[in-house]
């Protein structure tokens, strides 16, 4: 481990941050990896997120454990999709992968697949963050649900659930933006 703690002045947060580390930097760095796909990248992006972590150790020691982990999932994320732009110079494309995980025996994600790509990923974006996370950590970075559960600090049984929920919400989102129309 690099040496966070110079960032760090209080023991006890020394402490809670070798925790976080040792908890959360295995899917920090898949969260990376998934939007970078550039293993050095997805380092960079995840130490990265460390020494901002470190730098802001009193305010975090404060949170829930959820809102930590909620916290430094948004934060990994974010600095790689900032990352990922700034290496395509492209502000419009976020993600390069165009398939989004739908299950065709569903009839609500039998809609869904029928929306492009950019399309459904802005969509996505107006959800609830509840919602918009778990769909993005779960289908658009490819984590289990166990894994997305980790970060979100629920179980896999409830990201299913708020899955299912999502699902419902977005399809009711396409809908009312007619991309369900036949013009389309």
């Amino acid at each position: 481990m690099l040496s966070y703690t110079v960032l760090i002045d209080d023991k006890d947060n020394e402490i809670l941050f070798d925790q976080i580390y040792n908890s959360y930097r295995q899917g920090m760095y898949q969260i990376a990896y998934s939007i970078l796909h550039d293993v050095q990248l997805a380092e960079d992006m995840t130490a990265e997120t460390f020494v901002r972590v470190a730098a802001n150790m009193k305010k975090i020691s404060t949170m829930t454990e959820q809102k930590r982990r909620d916290d430094i999932a948004i934060i990994i994320r974010n600095i790689s999709i900032d990352e990922y732009r700034k290496r395509r110079k492209n502000p419009e494309v976020f993600f390069d992968n165009e398939n989004f995980v739908i299950d065709q025996n569903n009839p609500e994600d039998s809609a869904i697949g029928k929306v492009r790509y950019m399309d459904l990923v802005t969509t996505i974006d107006q959800l609830p963050d509840i919602y918009r996370d778990a769909l993005k950590l779960r289908f658009l970075y490819q984590l289990t649900a166990e894994e997305t559960g980790k970060l979100l600090g629920i179980s896999a049984n409830n990201v299913n659930q708020r899955l299912l929920r999502a699902k419902s919400k977005l399809e009711k989102l396409l809908r009312e933006e007619h991309y369900f129309d036949e013009k389309r």
